[in-house]
């Protein structure tokens, strides 16, 4: 997740951790819908991996991000979504995003 700890420090742990709770729950969700059961979620901070054998790795990369993008900026105050950035140590950083990568 680019941007989480810029965000934490703005907003604090406990809104980071309802970051990482829906995060989590959205990925949860799309895995389950269009996964295997043999797909494996994992998290180590704000990372997340996961392993599918559906052969549709893309799609679901795809799903999740789009997912995150449509509810991220609910997790901001209205000034900082309408502006797409928050101010950290006196520099606008970036709304969180997620960074996919697959191999």
């Amino acid at each position: 997740m680019e941007g989480f700890k810029s965000y934490g420090e703005v907003y604090g742990f406990m809104a980071a951790d309802n970051v990482l709770a829906f995060t989590a729950q959205a990925i949860c969700e799309v895995v389950s819908q269009q996964g295997t059961p043999d797909d494996f979620v994992g998290i180590e901070g704000d990372r997340f991996v996961i392993l599918t054998h559906s052969g549709t790795g893309e799609l679901i990369a795809d799903t999740i991000d789009h997912s995150f993008q449509d509810v991220v900026r609910s997790f901001y105050s209205y000034r900082d979504a309408d502006s797409g950035q928050i101010s950290v140590g006196g520099q606008r950083v970036p709304l969180m995003s997620l960074a996919i990568t697959g191999e």
